[in-house]
């Protein structure tokens, strides 16, 4: 269970549906964006890069702010939600949070001059305890890191019924990163889960699913 605010929406990341998503942003970012055309061609190649991460990651749902033509709503942000496999062979909660925070800190001994991260420990009413991860990182490209261009990335695991529950907000503007942080960490604490039984139950019983 995962309660949005009223004014984001649902956007396709699927590859069935995600250029058309993308050109309808990027026609209504065209109106409302000053100096647009001065990195229009960077700001839809990391769109369409994350939209492609997001769905290879496994993220099935992701919501956005609705971007107004009269220019009262002009952030450029994404909130996306992923169920991935246990971070740790043993699937035990306490092993998988240490390695998700052991390859934070790995990833952030790769980091270059001008890119930091913050790794804290969180909990959530229904997923329990969870690592999360807040960093200014270069856009990622097909050809490497551009340097030219910075990122601000919100990330929070939740290791819960042998597999991790990952929220990721992504800030493309820096001067609403502060806002925007706080905003996916709420969004983050309303994620819920409900173990479901299968249709059909074996005599050993059957295991826990998330809806």
């Amino acid at each position: 269970m995962f309660l949005p605010p009223s004014s984001w929406v649902e956007i396709a990341v699927d590859p069935a549906r995600r250029e058309v998503q993308i050109a309808a942003l990027m026609k209504t970012l065209k109106k409302v964006l000053p100096r647009v055309d001065d990195s229009y061609a960077v700001l839809r190649r990391s769109i369409v890069s994350l939209f492609a991460q997001a769905w290879r990651s496994g993220v099935r749902y992701a919501i956005m702010p609705r971007v107004r033509l009269d220019g009262t709503v002009n952030m450029i942000a994404m909130f996306n939600v992923a169920i991935l496999p246990p971070a740790s062979p043993d699937g035990d909660d306490d092993s998988c949070r240490e390695a998700i925070y052991q390859s934070s800190l790995k990833e952030r001994e790769q980091f270059l001059e001008g890119e930091y991260s913050e790794i804290v420990s969180v909990e959530n009413k229904s997923l329990g305890k969870g690592v999360q991860v807040s960093s200014v990182e270069y856009l990622q490209t097909g050809k490497g890191k551009n340097l030219s261009h910075k990122v601000s990335l919100f990330r929070a695991y939740f290791p819960t019924l042998n597999q991790t529950i990952v929220a990721t907000g992504t800030c493309f503007q820096e001067e609403y990163r502060d806002i925007l942080f706080q905003m996916f960490a709420l969004m983050t604490s309303t994620l819920s889960i409900e173990p479901v039984k299968p249709a059909v139950e074996s005599d050993e019983g059957g295991d826990d699913h998330v809806e």
